[in-house]
């Protein structure tokens, strides 16, 4: 017997609908909620910094999944308004009693931009290359069930079924963003894939399946995205969705000019900093627009050390890579970490201290007791003298080795948060008698850095959250090429990574809600007490948009382009 959770979007709103408009609709295809627009008009947008790639298995920063999540699909979606998982490609799916085997029924009559049909088999290659040992993609780590890639098959033209070793708890989550065979196989048959839809691909050649193409790219100028005419939501009156023909993504320097972008007219929509909040809450009416304070963001912000010992410039410099791994140092960081000054000076007061990886809004899984590193640069100074840290009549911080304790720290250049809270650590680290100098650099050669080359010292930056922990599994197991202290492990460097490893395969196996709690409060609980990660603040998320865009809806899960194909702009 099987269990069904089949789920169809048309619903209620078909039946309001006259029979001749209904026979002009697909019957798998998703009728907007939202009213009736007009089509034309472009969307104005900014972004700080350039794509890296349009390839969504290389891609590893939000500058080019941010682009490349408007012209893709995955089978499932969350609803905004009330983060349950629901259909999106897959108009529905069903799954045996004991749980190991899914079946995804695709929707029907479903066009990628160029015209070609999507089907089963574009969701078979997907999951070919991702399990393509020579492709560089985190969908690797996060679709493995203990240790074991998933078993797969088409069953028909729009069937497409799952094999699980074990039950596997994240899995509606876990569905990657569906590409197109016809267009890729070729390529990855020849080895080429992770070369596949770079920047200065023609943008004719990368074909999608959502509201948008992509239509064009400039470095530092803008990224074009053109409505695609094949796309499978419609309005009730049968129209093909979305109304907007045209979104133009400027790419700005810093976030300031981001807003000054906005406030000059230049965008229809943006993000607004903590400290710009009132000024816009007191120009609503002047400016025709509306300001959206949706609360604590998924997003992270977070110091973290390199414990690489493959870093390039620890074999001149072997002391830095002693100062990272040891537990005391990096606990002496984490309490001259002065959230407050942070939240006072940068946010405004619209921010929040954050102690674990768990996004804020995430209440279920977030475990409000682990241990805190409350700002205290006495307790720091105890720690650093237990490790044989000494200074000399100067102030100045030396190891036991009598190495001046100097690094660089570095996070993304026009990222004024960003910014602004490396000079407040840097000052209080400086205090304590380090040596910082903190150097931003452009995000994408940060990610560089990063992920590629291991040649740093500390960086500060974030990651997008969500509701599920085992999306962070990339991140969190130590074979995750972004468990980026000490990335792609053979093996765990140490007890409590090995025990990190367990919990998340364990936890994705377990189907008992409180049982998963119980196994990710405990891992949140070893992140708190090894600080691999040094975690900040989370502020407010805050949208402002043009009063000329209808349809907003902005909501904390889906942001403010979750319904982008209903969208309109009015003159």
């Amino acid at each position: 017997m099987k269990k069904s959770l089949i789920v169809f979007f048309v619903g209620a709103l078909v039946l309001a609908m006259s029979f001749s408009v209904i026979a002009s609709i697909p019957s798998d295809y998703v009728v907007s909620p939202y009213p009736v627009g007009t089509i034309g008009e472009t969307l104005l947008s900014a972004q700080i910094s350039d794509p890296r790639t349009f390839n969504t298995h290389i891609a590893k920063e939000t500058s080019s999944t941010d682009i490349i999540y408007r012209f893709l699909t995955s089978f499932t979606q969350y609803d905004p308004h009330t983060a349950e998982l629901v259909p999106s490609l897959a108009k529905g799916w069903d799954f045996s009693d004991d749980g190991l085997e899914w079946t995804f029924y695709l929707r029907e009559g479903v066009k990628w931009s160029d015209g070609t049909p999507l089907t089963a088999y574009d969701a078979e290659f997907t999951f070919d290359v991702i399990y393509d040992e020579s492709v560089p993609t985190s969908s690797r780590d996060i679709l493995q069930v203990a240790g074991q890639y998933l078993d797969y098959e088409v069953i028909d033209e729009y069937t497409f079924r799952l094999y699980l070793p074990e039950p596997f708890a994240p899995l509606l989550n876990s569905m990657p963003m569906i590409v197109p065979k016809h267009a890729l196989y070729d390529a990855w048959e020849a080895g080429m894939y992770n070369e596949t839809w770079g920047v200065n691909t023609p943008p004719s050649q990368i074909i999608g399946s959502d509201a948008f193409m992509l239509g064009g790219y400039r470095p530092g100028e803008r990224v074009v995205l053109l409505r695609n005419p094949n796309y499978w939501h419609v309005n009730e009156e049968g129209e093909t969705l979305p109304y907007i023909n045209r979104w133009i993504m400027q790419i700005v320097e810093s976030q300031e000019a981001q807003s000054l972008a906005f406030e000059a007219g230049q965008t229809h929509v943006s993000p607004v900093m903590p400290a710009d909040y009132a000024r816009y809450r007191m120009n609503e009416r002047n400016w025709d627009m509306t300001v959206y304070n949706l609360g604590p963001t998924f997003s992270t912000l977070f110091v973290v050390m390199n414990q690489n010992p493959r870093g390039p410039h620890f074999e001149e410099e072997p002391y830095k890579y002693e100062w990272f791994t040891d537990l005391n140092f990096r606990r002496a960081m984490a309490h001259a970490m002065d959230k407050d000054t942070m939240i006072d000076q940068l946010y405004d007061g619209l921010a929040s201290p954050q102690w674990t990886p768990v996004s804020a809004p995430n209440d279920f899984f977030l475990n409000p007791d682990v241990p805190r590193y409350e700002y205290d640069l006495d307790k720091s100074r105890e720690y650093l003298e237990a490790s044989g840290f000494t200074w000399d009549a100067q102030g100045r911080l030396f190891d036991a080795d009598g190495n001046r304790v100097s690094f660089i720290m570095t996070t993304n250049a026009g990222n004024v948060v960003r910014e602004g809270a490396g000079n407040i650590i840097q000052a209080d680290l400086q205090e304590l008698g380090m040596d910082v100098t903190f150097t931003p650099v452009d995000f994408n050669l940060l990610v560089n850095q990063l992920v590629s080359e291991f040649e740093w010292d500390v960086i500060i930056i974030g990651l997008t959250g969500g509701l599920e922990p085992h999306s962070g599994r990339n991140v969190w197991h130590s074979s995750g090429n972004l468990h980026m202290w000490n990335p792609v492990q053979s093996e765990p460097a140490t007890d409590w990574e090995a025990r990190v490893d367990e919990i998340f395969d364990e936890a994705a196996t377990v189907l008992d809600p409180q049982e998963r709690q119980a196994l990710y409060y405990e891992w949140q609980e070893i992140i708190a007490e090894q600080v691999p990660l040094i975690y900040t603040v989370v502020q407010d998320s805050i949208i402002a948009m043009r009063n000329t865009v209808k349809n907003a809806d902005p909501t904390i899960v889906g942001g403010w382009y979750h319904n982008i194909e209903s969208l309109f702009i009015s003159r």
